[in-house]
C-alpha cells in the first residue's frame, strides 16, 4: 500500500527539488482543514531530496508515493509515540505521589519536552523519509 499524491515541481536545486501539492476539493469542505492545513494556501510546497534532480524541468507534473513503511513510521512518531509518553508521563506522575492535576500537567509537560524535541531533530526526519517520483507530464525541452 502507498498514498499517492500529484504535485508540480516548483524549484529545482542542485540537490533536490521543490514541488507544489495542491490540497483535495474534499479539504475545502472539511472544517477541521484549518488544523490540518493552518497555511491559507491551497498548495503545499514540499522540499525532497534526490540525486537526479537536474532531469526534472520546472512545471513537470509528477507523482510522489511513500512506502507503507515510511507511513507506519510517520504515523508511530506523530500519534501513537505522543500517547504513550502523555499516559505514561500522567501514571509515572501519580507513582511518584503527585495529585490529579499535577499528574495531568506532568504529561503535558513531558509532551512538550517531546515536540520541542522533535522540531530540534527535523533533519534526522527529513533525511529518512523518501519520496519516490515519477514523472507524470514532461515540460518540452527549449534544448532542442
Amino acid at each position: 500500500m502507498k498514498i499517492c499524491k500529484d504535485g508540480i515541481v516548483r524549484e529545482i536545486s542542485p540537490d533536490g527539488i521543490k514541488v507544489g501539492i495542491i490540497r483535495q476539493e474534499a479539504c475545502d469542505t472539511c472544517r477541521l482543514q484549518a488544523y490540518c492545513h493552518p497555511v491559507s494556501s491551497r498548495e503545499q510546497i514540499l522540499e525532497i531530496k534526490c540525486e537526479n534532480a537536474q532531469k526534472w524541468h520546472q512545471g513537470d507534473k509528477v507523482e510522489l508515493s511513500l512506502s507503507e513503511k515510511t507511513l507506519l513510521k510517520s504515523v508511530f512518531w506523530s500519534y501513537i509515540l505522543p500517547l504513550l509518553l502523555l499516559v505514561g508521563g500522567i501514571f509515572a506522575a501519580v507513582k511518584f505521589g503527585l495529585n490529579e492535576t499535577q499528574s495531568g500537567i506532568s504529561g503535558i509537560i513531558v509532551l512538550i519536552m517531546y515536540y520541542f524535541g522533535l522540531f530540534l531533530s527535523n533533519g534526522f526526519f527529513a533525511d529518512r523519509i523518501n519520496y519516490e517520483i515519477k514523472s507524470i507530464d514532461r515540460v518540452s525541452d527549449d534544448d532542442d
